[in-house]
C-alpha cells in the first residue's frame, strides 16, 4: 500500500508530465469569462433550446459536455452520442470568428447506425452514409444562423482550416466536422 506522501509525488508527477504533454484535465476551471465558452443553441428537431458554458478556465466542464450530449441526442431513436468537444471549440470558434454571440440552429447532430440506415433506405434521399459517418460519432454538425448569410459562415469555417466544412446550399446549412480539412459545396 502506497503511503500518503508517495501518492501526493506521484501525483504531482502526474499532473506536471500532463502539463508538458498538453493535456488538460476534464474538470471545472476557474470561472473567467474571458476564457470561457458558451454556446446557444436551437434544436429543430425537437423545439429545445439550450445555453451553456462548456469550457470554464482551462477545462472542459463534464457536466455540461454531458448537457450538450443530451440535447444533440438522435431524437429519432433518442439515443445520446458522446459529442466530440473538439466540435464544440470548432463551432464556438466560428462564432467567435463572426463576431456573433447569438443562437444557432441545429438541424443535424448525433445520429445512430440504426437512424443512418433508414436514411440510405428512403429513396430519392441521396443520403450518404459515408459522409454522414462523423455524425455517427458525435463529431459532426449541421446548422445555420437565420442572422448571418450562410455563405460567409461558409468561408469563416473554411478559413479556420480545423475539420470538413461544407455548404448545403440548397437547405441553407453548413455542415463541420472533425474529420479531415476539407470543404466541399452541394
Amino acid at each position: 500500500m502506497l503511503s500518503r506522501r508517495k501518492l501526493m509525488i506521484n501525483a504531482a508527477g502526474l499532473m506536471a508530465a500532463n502539463t508538458l504533454l498538453g493535456i488538460q484535465p476534464l474538470h471545472g476551471g476557474i470561472n473567467d469569462p474571458a476564457t470561457n465558452r458558451t454556446l446557444r443553441l436551437r434544436r429543430v428537431a425537437t423545439g429545445e433550446r439550450i445555453e451553456l458554458t462548456y469550457w470554464r478556465g482551462n477545462w472542459y466542464v463534464p457536466d455540461a459536455l454531458d448537457k450538450v450530449s443530451m440535447f444533440l441526442r438522435d431524437p429519432e431513436q433518442q439515443s445520446v452520442t458522446a459529442v466530440d468537444p473538439a466540435l464544440l471549440d470548432f463551432l464556438h470558434a466560428i462564432l467567435k470568428h463572426l463576431a456573433y454571440d447569438g443562437t444557432v440552429t441545429v438541424f443535424d447532430a448525433t445520429v445512430s447506425k440504426e437512424t443512418m440506415r433508414k436514411r440510405a433506405q428512403a429513396p430519392g434521399t441521396g443520403y450518404s452514409v459515408a459522409r454522414e459517418r462523423l455524425h455517427g460519432f458525435g463529431r459532426a454538425l449541421d446548422f445555420t444562423i437565420p442572422a448571418l448569410g450562410m455563405s460567409r459562415v461558409f468561408e469563416a469555417a473554411s478559413d479556420l482550416g480545423r475539420g470538413g466544412v461544407g455548404f448545403l446550399e440548397g437547405d441553407n446549412m453548413v455542415h463541420i466536422d472533425t474529420g479531415e480539412i476539407v470543404s466541399w459545396r452541394a
